[in-house]
This record gives C-alpha cells, structure tokens and sequence, in this order.
C-alpha cells in the first residue's frame, strides 16, 4: 500500500534553501531527528531521495523538510514547482539518530545543513517543556547559509534549559562566534560535568573533525553519536 504527503506550501530561507511543508495525517508518527523517502515521478522514471524531518513531532498538522535546492538535482528541482495539494510517494520515517529524553545533559554540534535534525530536537524539547539541558553549537560559512537563528534564538530566550550558539568561519557578524567549532570553544560551554551525550552532524569531514575536538576534551563519562550528512 502506497502512502502520500499532500503538499502544502514552500518558504524560502535564503538564496538556494528552501523548507517544504506537507500536511501530516494525525495517524503519522515519527521521532524527532527521523527522516523519510520520497518518491518522484519525473520524465516517466521515479527517483527517490532521502530527507531529513525539519519540523517536530508535537507539530500535529505539518511535516517539514529542509534543503538545499541544488541545479543539477532533478529531484529538487520538481520540488520547487509543486503546486499545492500536490501528492508525494514517501516511506515511513526511521532512523536511529534520534532525540533521547532519558539523556540529562545533550549537547549538539553541527555544520550547514546538518542543523535540521536538531531543528526537529530543539522544537520538541521546547514544546514537552522537557528538563534536560540541551546546547546547540551550530557552524556555517558564510552569513547567507545560516539557518533557524532567529527561531532557535527565540527558544532560547524562552528557556532556560536550551542555549544556542553559532559560528561563521569566513563572514562577520556580531552576534556569532568566528571560526571553526574547536575543544575550547566547546569546552567554554559546557557544564561542569563529565556525563555529556554529544549528537554531531554534518559534512563527513567535519563530522570526523568533531569527533576527534569531542575527544580531546578527555570527558570519561561522555558519549558521542555521529550522523554523516552526504549529498544533502
């Protein structure tokens, strides 16, 4: 049996990055940092591509994806002419990285588009009004790839248990860091313990950047989970 998304409308977030709303049926369940299949039939050939869930579970009648509109992507390129009411073909959510509410002290490190699934976290920990203590450290280019400052920003301001920072490493801004994620600029944000689940995602490389900081950091106690962001 097939199932299908209905589309509802696009949002532009900067130059080429675009979220996809679709109307969630009520009966649909996923996990926050899940994603999905969807299926597109283009020139008589379907093509299948798989998306991170931007929006959170506790959003009862919209599901999201985020991405990045690439020229030579023909699957990408369709999404931007959906008209709304448009179906998508799509498999269930899965995945394993996953936000874990069990884990007291979370810290999430990211790079470009790699912030989507912690999107998904940050938004579900903000509306269970969850205790955890939860830390966004978030890296982009340049000041036109930012994503969901402003949103994520305010859920900070919000609550008291989620802190938010960013990082460019070619443009300037003051209200970001500068430069690549590094131990001490990790280190200068955590609490005074050794018991932390670190959640990396991002560009492969960068992804083994950040396991090896993590690492230097020497906490016993921590634990680290990846997830490899190719092809987004």
């Amino acid at each position: 049996m097939h199932s299908f998304l209905k589309f509802q409308n696009k949002i532009k977030l900067n130059t080429h990055i675009y979220t996809f709303n679709f109307e969630r049926d009520r009966k649909s369940t996923f996990r926050a940092g899940q994603y999905i299949k969807l299926k597109q039939k283009i020139f008589n050939e379907t093509f299948e591509h798989f998306f991170t869930i931007s929006s959170s579970p506790t959003n009862l009648h919209t599901l999201s994806i985020t991405t990045k509109i690439r020229k030579f992507s023909s699957f990408k390129q369709s999404l931007l002419d959906l008209k709304p009411g448009a179906l998508l073909e799509f498999e269930p959510p899965s995945g394993d990285f996953i936000l874990n509410p069990r884990l007291e002290n979370q810290v999430f490190i990211s790079g470009g588009m790699g912030i989507t699934p912690f999107h998904s976290m940050l938004q579900y920990a903000h509306s269970k009004k969850l205790r955890n203590k939860f830390i966004l450290i978030s890296s982009f280019s340049k000041l036109e790839d930012v994503l969901f400052y402003d949103e994520l920003k305010d859920i900070e301001d919000k609550n008291q248990n989620i802190k938010i920072i960013y990082t460019l490493t070619e443009d300037r801004s003051s209200n970001f860091k500068m430069g690549r994620i590094t131990k001490n600029l990790i280190r200068e944000n955590l609490p005074a313990i050794s018991n932390i689940h670190f959640m990396i995602v991002g560009p492969p490389q960068m992804v083994i950047d950040m396991e090896n900081e993590v690492d230097l950091l020497n906490l016993k106690s921590s634990t680290v989970q990846i997830e490899n962001f190719t092809g987004y």
